[in-house]
């Protein structure tokens, strides 16, 4: 181990969202349903304990087994990546100065096919998500279900000065009452001000 016990994650998600809503009013009371569709490659490479201090070694002029400095820390880091397919779907209601949401993100679990291979045959190869050995686990992002309400007082001519909005958001509300899990760690407060907006 390294002095510190250093370790550390690389990863990224790139992706496409296509979706489509549905405006519609009962009795005066404004609604919006919709969902959308994203198709997703992720690449994630762990970064050991074991591969900090292959790195540190490497950097301070240890071996490289005739690689270049580059090519030998990209050997030594192992890579998983692959595609999934991602579904979500909302819904508002507005009634003035509130509008009441609730989202279902990644719709009965996003699953992730990936292989491995070392980060360093994953860059030659440019990203072919093809190349590499399958990886038996299954990947899976678990749905969650996100409710909030958005307060929009009405400012009246100030609006055009000062237009402000509050948010409050609860993440995985089943989950409080179910599993008895603490509201106050899955709370989100938030807001937004428009300013001048007459020009």
């Amino acid at each position: 181990r390294t002095i510190f016990g250093a370790e550390g994650d690389f990863s990224g998600t790139f992706g496409l969202i296509a979706g489509y809503a549905v405006p519609f009013e009962i009795f005066g009371i404004k609604f919006s349903v919709g969902g959308d569709v994203r198709p997703m490659m992720r690449v994630r490479a762990p970064i050991t304990n074991a591969n900090v201090s292959t790195i540190l070694s490497i950097a301070t002029g240890g071996t490289t087994s005739g690689e270049d400095t580059g090519t030998a820390i990209l050997n030594s880091i192992n890579a998983v990546y692959g595609w999934g397919l991602g579904f979500d779907l909302g819904a508002t209601m507005e009634i003035a100065p509130f509008t009441v949401g609730i989202a279902v993100k990644d719709l009965f679990g996003t699953s992730f096919e990936y292989k491995t291979s070392s980060l360093k045959q994953l860059v030659d190869s440019e990203l072919d998500f093809e190349q590499g050995t399958a990886v038996t686990e299954q990947y899976v992002i678990t749905m969650n279900i996100y409710a909030g309400v958005a307060w929009h007082p009405d400012m009246g001519f100030l609006r055009y000065v000062f237009d402000p909005i509050l948010h409050v958001g609860l993440e995985d509300p089943i989950g409080v009452f179910k599993y008895e899990r603490s509201p106050w760690t899955l709370l989100h407060v938030g807001g937004e001000v428009k300013l001048l907006s007459m020009f």
